[in-house]
C-alpha cells in the first residue's frame, strides 16, 4: 500500500490528472489505518510471551511433581504440603495475570482440541510414564 501511495504520489506530479490525485488520496488513507492497526499488533512479540509464559509454568510443574513425590514418600507433613500448594497456586496466579490475552477464535480450537479431540489428556498408563515409580498407579 506504502509503494501504491508513493507511485500515487510522483504520478500526481508529473500527471495533472484529478483521478489520479483522489485515487493516490484514497490509498494514503488506507495505509494510515492499515499502519494505525499494524503499530498495535505485533505477532512475534505475542507469541514470545506466550513461550515466556510457557517457560515460567515448567518449574510450576516440576515443584507439582516433587510435591507429591514427598507426599507420597511421607517426606512433608499435610499441613506442609497444603502450604507448599498455596504457594505454588500463588506463583501461578502471578504468571498468569501477566501472561497475554487470547482471541476468541483461538479459544474456541483449545477447547475443541481438548473437549473434542482429547487432546492433552492421557491416561493412568501415560501419566505413569512421567512420574517416579513410587507415584505409579501400578504401585498402590
Amino acid at each position: 500500500m506504502s509503494a501504491l501511495t508513493a507511485s500515487g504520489a510522483l504520478s500526481a506530479i508529473f500527471f495533472d490528472q484529478l483521478w489520479l490525485k483522489i485515487a493516490t488520496a484514497v490509498l494514503s488513507i488506507i495505509t494510515a489505518g492499515i499502519s494505525g492497526y499494524m503499530k498495535e499488533f505485533d505477532p512475534g512479540g505475542t507469541a514470545q510471551k506466550h513461550r515466556d509464559v510457557a517457560a515460567s509454568l515448567w518449574p510450576i510443574r516440576e515443584s507439582y511433581l516433587s510435591l507429591l513425590t514427598d507426599l507420597r514418600m511421607k517426606r512433608i507433613t499435610d499441613a506442609e504440603a497444603v502450604k507448599q500448594r498455596d504457594d505454588l497456586q500463588n506463583k501461578i496466579a502471578v504468571i498468569y495475570k501477566g501472561a497475554p490475552q487470547t482471541n476468541d477464535k483461538a479459544y474456541g480450537q483449545a477447547r475443541k482440541a481438548l473437549k473434542e479431540n482429547a487432546e492433552y489428556t492421557f491416561s493412568d498408563a501415560e501419566i505413569d510414564k512421567f512420574v517416579p515409580s513410587s507415584l505409579r498407579k501400578d504401585n498402590k
